[in-house]
């Protein structure tokens, strides 16, 4: 059951950044370019309608990207009064927040649209907007909410007479129902959607249609019905080439085997699912299919096939769990269109100074003979009081204007060091991922490539998997800290604190080690008081002591033990992290905390980010504390950190 024309894609999150995506975004771009160099370029509704579909363009897979230009857009369409694509902007934020598994932040955004929507009375706007946060409670199973905006929508687009939207509320109204169970009514909104979409020759929502109408009809247990309309949705699927919905109509066709026994067949179908599948790059949709292919298999009595298809059901379904941590580095697509922004604005900035330059040379010509005037008519009738009066007016109001321009000096000045401080803070990210993360990844691409060409037999990749797994970890952690480090640099004051037990989080990150503990014949536990209650950003302390007991694990050898203990003061919690490792030089413990410092090996070789230490200082000192170390060379190293105490 698939919803129809989703403002975001909720379900396709995990699609990896295809070819096509990228030629979509590419081609987006040149046009946004090409607008821009015109002489006569505005910020109108033709500008906004591109930027829009370029900011969409990476929901699927890099929802951060559409965030930030999503909100450049905003600050556009406030600046330029346009409300209909304020409100758009503000849509496509809140779908992104969504996307990100934000629901509250993104719920925050589409009712701030629909305000707007409202108020301006924007009927195409209000029916999208209502069929959206439709979507976004039925999503969160909050199906009472759903529907009163799934019938604002329906009677929105009922009054414009707008069919293609309307049948996007019915079929989605339809898939609200399904997942309640309520069948039939499914089935009678899916029939009203099916007779639009063919009154405007939709073949897609056809397609979505025939699809809905045969999975409602197998949950009733009409399986020759069902059999007859997913049939359909697979013949206008493979007329207009929708690989995402032959996936799942195919899959739906080995359901009805299964259902009627006839196991072969069902295999069949799945087998061509998987293929389309892992053509398109669906996760989610292997997933499904590898269990329905384990259960059918254990029907047939091929426990080897079932076993070995539920293992790779398992295995899909890790990755979509953990897949937020994938794919954080396009969102260095949209750091170089901000630097571009910023170039721009930079030279408006300029122009605007030689204008204000001149204003200002005009401003004291006048000035100065408007004085010279006033001097000369005075000369010998102003001998009284009346004169000394005027005079010290006149020079308080000159005292005025100089406190004031003085302060717009200040102000420009001040525009200038943040344009220094972003023009470094790009290079500081270009140089990270061109020495640091290029690397690994080129070493990731050359294993792969080799195990894609069958050049290693199963013997072999054992041999070779414990350096891919530490490739992959090293990658992993080096974008996890460059995204942190890059949004504290940008965002500014970013924390939100609140109290929460530091044990908890310490014990968390001793169990995420655990596996390279055992790996390295290394100890790790905690000796610490039963709560450690403190005031902080719960994911600033949790970064903290990640790369500290990362750093630990690096520098250890076979044998050596990590140790965490803490100690409660009047009004701090001070937390230390003590290794019987390696030790650090004196010469480099002064630049540990340095950013750019010089990364050293660990003991088996394990490489580092060169930005762990640097966010620890950062994250601890803008939570209220301190952070510093203590090491001999040889013998070990202890790591201290401070927050405020909440007890």
């Amino acid at each position: 059951m698939r919803l129809y024309l989703l403002f975001f894609i909720i379900f396709g999150l995990f699609i990896p950044f295809t070819f096509a995506q990228k030629q979509q975004i590419d081609s987006l771009r040149k046009v946004l370019e090409k607008m821009e160099r015109k002489s006569n370029y505005q910020l109108d509704t033709n500008y906004f309608s591109t930027y829009h579909e370029y900011a969409f363009a990476y929901y699927a897979t890099n929802p951060d990207s559409t965030i930030i230009l999503a909100k450049k857009m905003l600050i556009w369409t406030i600046k330029t009064g346009n409300r209909q694509w304020e409100a758009r902007a503000l849509q496509d934020i809140g779908g992104a927040y969504y996307a990100k598994g934000n629901y509250p932040l993104g719920l925050e955004y589409y009712l701030k649209a629909l305000k707007i929507l409202e108020k301006i009375d924007f009927k195409e706007g209000l029916g999208t907007c209502y069929n959206n946060l439709g979507n976004f409670y039925t999503s969160k199973k909050n199906y009472t909410i759903a529907l009163e905006y799934y019938e604002k929508s329906q009677q929105v687009y009922e009054k414009i007479n707008d069919k293609k939207g309307l049948s996007s509320c019915l079929n989605n109204m339809a898939n609200h129902y399904h997942q309640q169970k309520k069948y039939e009514k499914s089935l009678e909104l899916n029939f009203k959607s099916l007779v639009l979409n063919q009154e405007i020759k939709d073949e897609q929502g056809m397609a979505f249609n025939y699809n809905n109408i045969g999975f409602d009809y197998l949950k009733t247990g009409e399986i020759e019905k069902s059999l007859e309309y997913l049939t359909k949705a697979l013949n206008i699927c493979k007329k207009i080439g929708d690989d995402d919905l032959i996936s799942e109509v195919l899959m739906g066709l080995g359901e009805v085997e299964i259902a009627k026994k006839e196991y072969d067949l069902a295999i069949k179908f799945l087998l061509q699912s998987e293929e389309v599948s892992r053509k398109i790059g669906s996760r989610e949709n292997l997933q499904k299919i590898m269990l329905f292919l384990s259960e059918t298999y254990q029907k047939q009595g091929n426990y080897q096939k079932s076993l070995e298809s539920y293992k790779l059901h398992k295995l899909y379904y890790d990755s979509l769990v953990n897949a937020d941590n994938e794919n954080n580095a396009l969102q260095l697509q949209a750091q170089y269109e901000y630097d571009k922004k910023t170039e721009s604005y930079k030279s408006e900035q300029q122009k605007k100074d030689l204008i204000n330059d001149k204003k200002m040379s005009d401003y004291r010509f006048y000035m100065v003979l408007t004085l010279s005037l006033l001097i000369l008519l005075g000369t010998g009738l102003f001998f009284t009081f009346r004169k000394q009066r005027k005079v010290v007016k006149e020079n308080n109001i000159i005292s005025e204007q100089k406190v004031e321009i003085e302060s717009q000096n200040a102000e420009l000045e001040a525009q200038a060091e943040h344009l220094k401080e972003v023009n470094a803070l790009k290079d500081k990210l270009f140089s990270i991922i061109g020495h640091d993360l290029r690397s690994p990844l080129s070493q990731l691409k050359g294993i792969l490539n080799i195990l894609e060409a069958g050049f290693l037999n199963e013997e072999e990749f054992k041999k070779i998997l414990p350096n891919l797994s530490q490739n992959v970890a090293n990658a992993s952690s080096l974008l996890d800290n460059l995204l942190y480090w890059a949004e504290s640099q940008m965002s500014g004051e970013m924390r939100k604190p609140k109290v929460f037990d530091l044990k908890v989080v310490i014990e968390n990150n001793i169990e995420l080690y655990s596996r390279q503990a055992i790996q390295k014949e290394l100890t790790i536990f905690a000796d610490i008081d039963s709560k450690i209650m403190v005031y902080a950003d719960k994911d600033m302390l949790d970064l903290v002591v990640r790369n500290l007991l990362s750093n630990a694990v690096k520098f250890c050898e076979a044998g050596n033990i990590i140790k965490f203990t803490s100690k409660t003061m009047e009004k701090h919690a001070e937390i230390c992290i003590a290794d019987t490792g390696i030790g650090i030089e004196p010469k480099r413990i002064k630049k540990l905390f340095g950013e750019g410092h010089a990364t050293q090996r660990g003991t088996a070789g394990e490489k580092g980010t060169g930005l762990g230490l640097t966010l620890c200082k950062d994250f601890v000192e803008k939570n209220g504390g301190k952070i510093w170390v203590e090491s001999t060379l040889g013998e070990g190293t202890k790591f201290y950190f401070t927050a405020i105490s909440a007890v």
